[in-house]
C-alpha cells in the first residue's frame, strides 16, 4: 500500500535525499469497480496522494467529471486533481510534480491506529527469487 512505501522511505529520508509527493493515477471509467473490488489498497493509495490525475474521462460529460471528481475529493480533500488528460496538462503542473519534495508526516491511514503497533526489525538489505502474491491486498 502507498501509506506503507511512504513509511518506509521516509525512514531513509534527511536533507539530501528525498522522496517527491506522491502522484495517483485514477481512472475514471473503472473508480467505482476498483473501490469494490481493491477497497482498502484503493483507497489508500488515493488518500496518500498528494497529486491525483484522473485519465480515460476524455469522452465523458462535465457532470461525469464533476461527480467523480466529488467522489475522490471525499477521499482525499487536500489532493490536488488534474482533471484534464495529462497530456493537456499546463508545464507548471509538471514542474510541480517532479519539483515538489514530500514533507515527513506521517502516511494516512482510513481510520487511525488504537492500538499500538510493534515495529519488526528488517535487515538492511534482503533479495527474493521468484516473489508472487495472489491479490495485490
Amino acid at each position: 500500500m502507498l501509506s506503507n512505501v511512504i513509511e518506509s522511505l521516509n525512514r531513509i529520508t534527511y536533507e539530501r535525499i528525498q522522496i517527491l509527493k506522491p502522484l495517483t493515477l485514477v481512472d475514471g471509467l473503472s473508480f467505482q469497480r476498483y473501490r469494490a473490488e481493491y477497497t482498502e489498497l484503493y483507497l489508500d493509495q488515493i488518500r496518500n496522494a498528494s497529486y491525483l490525475a484522473i485519465t480515460k474521462m476524455e469522452q465523458a460529460s462535465a457532470e461525469e467529471v464533476r461527480h467523480l471528481i466529488g467522489e475522490v475529493r471525499k477521499i482525499n480533500p487536500s489532493a490536488e486533481i488534474c482533471s484534464t488528460h495529462y497530456k493537456d496538462a499546463e508545464e507548471a503542473w509538471w514542474e510541480k510534480l517532479l519539483t515538489g519534495a514530500a514533507d515527513a508526516s506521517e502516511p494516512k491511514s482510513e481510520t487511525g491506529s488504537s492500538a499500538p503497533q510493534t515495529e519488526t526489525q528488517l535487515p538492511d538489505t534482503f533479495s527474493m527469487e521468484k516473489a508472487y502474491v495472489d491479490a495485490p491486498e
